[in-house]
C-alpha cells in the first residue's frame, strides 16, 4: 500500500471523527432554537428546575454555566446556570415540544462530495517521494481551502455540521495551519 493511500486512510478516519464532534457536540440545535423562539425559552426555563437565572453574582455551586441568551424583547441578555443532571432533559424536552420551528435539513450531500477534493490531492501524490505525515498535512491544507470557499461562498459547511460564515472560516484557518504544520514536519 503506498503512503499516499495510508495517509488518505487516515485523513478519511480523522474526518470522520472531526463530523461526529462537531455534529455531536453539546445540544446545539437547543441553542439554535431558543435564539430563534427567546420569549419561549424563558418561559421553559422558568418552568424547569434546571435552570436558575443569574445577574453578576457567581456561579452556584455544582451548577454548569454560565449559558447566555440575548432576549431582543427586553433589550438584554440573561445569565443562566444549569444543573449537570438535569440540563440533556430538560434540552430535549424544549426541542420535542419546539422542534417542528427548526426546518429538517436532509442529509449534506454537497458537502460530502466537496470532501472528494482533499482526498483527491492526497491520492495526486502518490507517485512523489513524501513520507505519510507530509501528504497528511497536504490533505489538511487542501480541506482549509475547501472550508474557507465553503464559508466564503455559502455560509456553512454541513459535512462537519459547520452553519455560519465565521465558524467554518475559523475551522478552515485552524485545518490549513494544521495542514502547514504537518507538512513542515518532515
Amino acid at each position: 500500500m503506498s503512503d499516499a493511500t495510508v495517509a488518505t486512510l487516515i485523513f478519511g478516519a480523522v474526518l470522520v471523527c472531526l463530523a461526529l464532534f462537531f455534529s455531536l457536540a453539546g445540544r446545539l440545535s437547543f441553542w439554535k432554537l431558543a435564539s430563534k423562539i427567546p420569549n419561549e425559552a424563558i418561559e421553559h426555563f422558568e418552568r424547569e428546575s434546571a435552570w436558575v437565572f443569574a445577574d453578576d453574582s457567581e456561579r452556584p455551586t455544582g451548577w454548569s454555566g454560565p449559558y447566555y441568551l440575548p432576549i431582543p424583547d427586553i433589550g438584554r441578555t440573561v445569565k443562566l446556570y444549569a444543573d449537570p443532571e438535569k440540563i440533556e432533559e430538560s434540552q430535549s424536552r424544549f426541542v420535542e415540544q419546539y422542534g417542528d420551528l427548526i426546518p429538517a435539513k436532509g442529509f449534506p450531500y454537497i458537502s460530502f462530495i466537496a470532501l472528494l477534493y482533499p482526498v483527491a490531492a492526497m491520492l495526486s501524490l502518490s507517485e512523489t517521494p513524501i513520507s505519510v505525515i507530509g501528504i497528511l498535512g497536504y490533505g489538511f491544507a487542501n480541506l482549509g481551502y475547501l472550508l474557507l470557499a465553503a464559508g466564503v461562498f455559502f455560509g456553512q459547511f454541513r459535512a462537519f455540521a459547520l452553519e455560519g460564515r465565521v465558524i467554518t472560516i475559523i475551522a478552515a484557518v485552524v485545518s490549513w495551519v494544521v495542514g502547514v504544520v504537518l507538512t513542515n514536519a518532515v
